[in-house]
């Protein structure tokens, strides 16, 4: 996804949190920031096995361990497949994060986070939802913009 696209999908987000944070003083906000940034660094684009726009987010230090974490997923997912359905997609990137996250911080109870969902739903549902309506504006602008370059790649013949 281009970068103008994205931001203006973060700006968005943002904007909504900022708004219910004025409606409802509480710390879903918080969480919905929390889900946008998600959503702005670890996007459907990270089945992409190389250099992506968001790695180029990461600052330079954090860059190995972000091909670190993330290697194995492009590895697993094929680009523009199942990584990039929606809804489905943004869960593939949630397992798969927690699995890791499992395997490296807390590997003598793997279903830790089963029970901190049933215990939090509210506040994951907060994190969850924004994360997954910027795949879903990443998804149709994919289509979009897929559209564009074949139809001036087929005016160029």
């Amino acid at each position: 996804m281009h970068s103008k696209v994205a931001k203006r999908v973060v700006v968005l987000t943002s904007i909504i949190a900022v708004s219910l944070a004025i409606i409802e003083v509480s710390t879903t906000p918080l969480f919905l920031i929390v889900g946008a940034i998600a959503g702005w660094f670890i996007t459907p684009d990270a089945d992409v096995n190389g250099s992506s726009e968001e790695e180029r987010r990461i600052p330079q230090p954090f860059r190995f361990f972000w091909k670190l974490v993330l290697y194995p997923y492009s590895l697993l997912f094929r680009h523009r497949g199942i990584s990039h359905w929606i809804v489905v997609g943004t869960f593939t990137r949630i397992f798969y994060l927690l699995i890791v996250f499992t395997l490296v911080v807390h590997p003598q109870n793997v279903f830790w986070w089963y029970d901190f969902f049933l215990q939090n739903k509210k506040i994951c549902m907060y994190v969850i939802v924004p994360w997954i309506v910027q795949d879903t504006v990443h998804y149709f602008y994919d289509i979009v913009s897929t559209y564009f370059v074949r139809k001036r790649n087929r005016q160029n013949r």
